[in-house]
């Protein structure tokens, strides 16, 4: 519950009662952009952002066309589906940090256990790195005293936090289960839409015997 209502802060305020879009957000980001003169803030929706993933693909490579596809997109997902089902959709595919795809596969890499047994803090810190594969101290700290802010929870220092995540292995040790390992993290990288398993042309056999070569 803590983690989601971290996201709900972090990502979207109003995700519970918007139809797909937030027009207040949009506003808002329209101006942060006009005064800045560069873009800052985009404004979109955890909606919008579930059909960034799910549709990477189909979707035009130019920011503002990408934008208007998103709308349609996004009204047709709040139109056929539950809040709770997108909501669960983007936790499962949001990309993180450690080229993670969802927030249990970021839990397990960078925090070494499932998201259930997870401190506050934790969670607060998964959701900082959200659509980050880095995140330098400095950027780290501005997001995670701002979430802190929006939740009104009371979090401990930012720079433990990060030293705590930061000091974790990001990625899993030569012992997993999956054979290899380094080309499902690139793979994945490559096509953050990927959810669960995929079928890829390489031979388990001939890595397994290159791996014991240049070991």
């Amino acid at each position: 519950p803590q983690l989601v209502r971290s996201v709900i802060a972090a990502e979207d305020r109003r995700f519970f009662f918007h139809p797909g879009f937030d027009p207040v957000s949009v506003a808002r980001a329209a101006w942060q952009n006009l005064c800045a003169r560069r873009i800052v803030s985009g404004g979109s929706t955890i909606t919008q952002q579930l059909v960034r993933i799910a549709y990477a693909r189909e979707l035009p490579r130019n920011g503002l066309l990408r934008k208007f596809a998103e709308l349609p997109l996004a009204l047709r997902l709040e139109l056929h589906f539950t809040k709770k089902t997108i909501l669960e959709a983007y936790l499962n595919r949001v990309p993180l940090s450690c080229n993670s795809s969802g927030f249990a596969s970021a839990s397990r890499r960078i925090l070494g256990r499932d998201p259930r047994f997870l401190s506050p803090d934790e969670c607060a810190a998964l959701v900082v790195l959200t659509r980050q594969n880095s995140a330098d101290r400095e950027h780290f700290v501005k997001r995670f005293e701002n979430l802190a802010r929006r939740t009104g929870l009371y979090l401990s220092s930012a720079d433990d936090i990060f030293a705590s995540v930061r000091g974790r292995p990001s990625v899993r040790s030569a012992s997993s289960d999956i054979p290899a390992d380094h080309f499902e993290q690139w793979v994945r990288a490559l096509d953050p839409s990927l959810d669960g398993r995929f079928d890829a042309a390489l031979s388990a056999g001939l890595n397994a015997k290159i791996g014991a070569v240049l070991s």
